[in-house]
């Protein structure tokens, strides 16, 4: 089996690096969104940011290399910040 994106197909079982890069908490509703980045470049397809809220994805751009993965996360980050949302810190606290 085989999953598809647009322009490439990746072998089911297929491991990359995921970094974590934020968890923002909505002050509101208690709900959690995390940011990942997942580096698929050694498949040539870049880097993937995935924004997840209950192991669900929200959000998920592809990028061409880290830098523009990690600028997509920040400017991510920032958005949420005005809304009521607060940084969580990794021991999910």
């Amino acid at each position: 089996m085989r999953v598809f994106y647009d322009d490439f197909i990746v072998p089911v079982g297929q491991t990359w690096t995921v970094d974590g890069v934020w968890r923002l908490r909505d002050n509101e509703t208690g709900r959690v969104q995390t940011c990942e980045l997942r580096d698929h470049s050694r498949a040539g397809a870049g880097w993937e940011v995935q924004i997840i809220e209950a192991g669900e994805i929200l959000v998920s751009r592809r990028c061409e290399n880290e830098r523009e993965a990690r600028y997509v996360a920040e400017a991510a980050r920032k958005d949420s910040l005005p809304t009521g949302s607060t940084a969580v810190e990794s021991d999910g606290g």
